[in-house]
């Protein structure tokens, strides 16, 4: 099989309904560092994906839905966004069963933090593979900080 050139990301944001400023803020955001960095890491480009969550407010059975159309019908690397800790939780067993990392961009009630698994070195996931922004900001400044770099992840 031929090298995937390739890493597509889903993005489940609420771009219409209660919750616009939040989906509106973390896909202006997206294209901000895609501006500013490149749409490219490691040789492989980084393909967006955006699903609308937000017209039925925290409907996590859309949430669910949403998350299966991207990993069937895009074939999506990653799942990213969630607006509502509902939504992310509902998605929690389709992203395992389907092996698929998540990052979740706003949903920060306690339960995220019991929830979030991170994936070990061989790439396989735990159940369920959650990541939140918070342990990717924390890992992150771990990794800078043991390379002796003096840069710190604030979000």
């Amino acid at each position: 099989a031929a090298a995937q050139n390739s890493v597509k990301v889903g993005l489940i944001l609420p771009m219409t309904g209660p919750q616009t400023s939040t989906g509106k803020q973390i896909s202006a955001a997206v294209k901000l560092y895609q501006q500013q960095h490149g749409d490219t890491v490691a040789g492989k480009k980084i393909e967006f994906i955006r699903k609308d969550s937000g017209a039925a407010g925290s409907a996590p059975d859309v949430a669910k839905r949403l998350v299966q159309e991207l990993i069937v019908r895009d074939n999506v690397d990653i799942i990213a966004g969630f607006s509502l800790t509902p939504d992310a939780l509902a998605s929690a067993d389709v992203l395992t069963e389907a092996k698929k990392p998540a990052v979740i961009m706003n949903a920060a009630t306690a339960i995220m933090a019991y929830t979030a698994r991170s994936c070990t070195p061989s790439n396989q996931c735990d159940s369920p593979s959650i990541v939140t922004v918070d342990e990717t900001r924390v890992a992150r400044n771990r990794i800078a900080t043991s390379n002796g770099l003096n840069t710190r992840f604030i979000g």
